[in-house]
């Protein structure tokens, strides 16, 4: 299954230290420019936080505490835990971070529809049956036209924090099964073949 700790090594790269851009959005709470860091906005900690919060809450978040709200507010809302494709739950898990879980949702729910599985709210067990290639291309296109459409000024970075994420293609227990037996059966006749000569 999909490793929460794995996702956010990447994601908390992406997102990076504390920044007080004006034309952000997600840095303003109550009429405040409080700025963001490591990713975490202004909302999303005064909402942690359950108070008001000031420049100095923002600015001596520790990475602990962001692990912490990224896992609570992202990672456990997509059902991290329960998908069995690392890459596929990066790419979902980055998403919601970058463009919220209600647009990630419906960007999910637009790929699976290609691959005509139902879709409504996150479900591991529904994104599981999807072809787990397929499913990660048509997200990433879904993600990459919502940049398109987005901020021109933020565009090139997202871009390129989306093509930062890439499908990481692994054996299929059939085949982690075929090559164990290979493993097996070369070792097998080396073993053989040396105790012959051996002998």
């Amino acid at each position: 299954m999909a490793s929460f700790v794995d996702a956010h090594k990447k994601v908390g790269k992406s997102e990076g230290g504390y920044t007080n851009n004006p034309k952000d959005n997600g840095n303003w709470v109550d009429g405040k420019l409080i700025g963001t860091n490591y990713g975490i906005s202004a909302p999303i900690l005064k909402a942690y936080l359950g108070r008001p919060i000031s420049i100095s809450d923002m600015k001596t978040l520790t990475p602990k505490t962001a692990s912490i709200i990224y896992k609570q507010n992202y990672w456990d809302k997509i059902k991290g835990d329960g998908l069995k494709n690392q890459s596929v739950a990066l790419i979902i898990y980055d998403a919601s971070v970058n463009h919220g879980l209600y647009a990630t949702k419906n960007m999910v729910k637009n790929a699976l529809a290609i691959q005509n599985i139902s879709f409504s709210q996150f479900d591991s067990k529904v994104i599981n049956k999807a072809k787990q290639k397929e499913l990660f291309d048509d997200i990433y296109k879904e993600r990459a036209n919502r940049y398109q459409k987005g901020n021109p000024a933020f565009r090139e970075g997202w871009m390129r924090r989306l093509e930062d994420i890439q499908y990481a293609g692994g054996f299929t227990s059939k085949k982690a099964m075929f090559l164990a037996l290979g493993v097996i059966l070369v070792g097998s006749i080396g073993y053989f073949v040396y105790k012959g000569v051996k002998e």
